[in-house]
């Protein structure tokens, strides 16, 4: 009897790491349609569509089953930075909206967090509010300051004591951990309370580094 020994060679892909702007943690992408280098800005294909990522790990040989289905469509371009410059001064705006929305409800909020995808269709709104129904009263509101946008409204839950970041949050598209964003001199909202004005017209101008 003649025992045939079949070797199956398992497909490897380029894979490179990113960091979207809204996480501290690092993603796995197939690039084999880029060469990409760490610091480099990338559009990447996700479950919920295009986003723009930084990389973060330079590209190795591996397989595609860490990736998640997230692939590399091309390098990000100076365009795309631009409109990144665009889209945080337009979040920092919504929030700012937000608060303004709130207040006039009766509602206190705070950890506001408000992120446009890529592409500028949705917009989705994280907080944190003692009132359980706070997303249902605020939504009306909100859907006419931002008519034919998709948007997303998750309260977190009731407001904390001690908040961090510079929108009174964690991590954000504008807070400095975040390491997208240089959002150093930030004016830090008193925390656990919001109200309009909160954030004053001082605060410093998010910078992107693009080197």
């Amino acid at each position: 009897m003649i025992t045939m020994a079949i070797q199956i060679q398992q497909e490897t892909h380029t894979i490179v790491g990113i960091r979207f702007r809204r996480s501290r943690k690092m993603y796995l992408a197939e690039a084999s349609s880029a060469e990409l280098s760490i610091g480099d800005y990338a559009v990447i294909q996700t479950s919920t569509g295009p986003e723009l990522a930084k990389v973060v790990m330079s590209a190795t040989e591996g397989s595609k089953a860490g990736t998640q289905g997230r692939t590399v469509v091309r390098r990000g371009t100076q365009i795309d930075i631009k409109s990144l410059h665009r889209q945080v001064d337009q979040e920092v705006a919504a929030r700012m909206k937000f608060f303004r929305i709130a207040a006039t409800q009766g509602l206190e909020a705070s950890a506001v967090h408000a992120d446009f995808n890529y592409n500028g269709t949705r917009l989705t709104f994280r907080f944190r509010c003692d009132d359980p129904n706070a997303s249902t009263i605020l939504r009306r509101d909100l859907e006419k300051t931002y008519p034919g946008l998709k948007l997303i409204l998750r309260n977190l839950g009731a407001r904390r004591n001690t908040q961090q970041g510079a929108c009174g949050g964690g991590s954000c598209s504008t807070c400095p951990s975040n390491g997208l964003i240089d959002r150093s001199g930030a004016t830090v909202p008193e925390a656990g309370l919001a109200y309009p004005g909160q954030f004053s017209g001082t605060h410093s101008h998010p910078q992107l580094s693009i080197n």
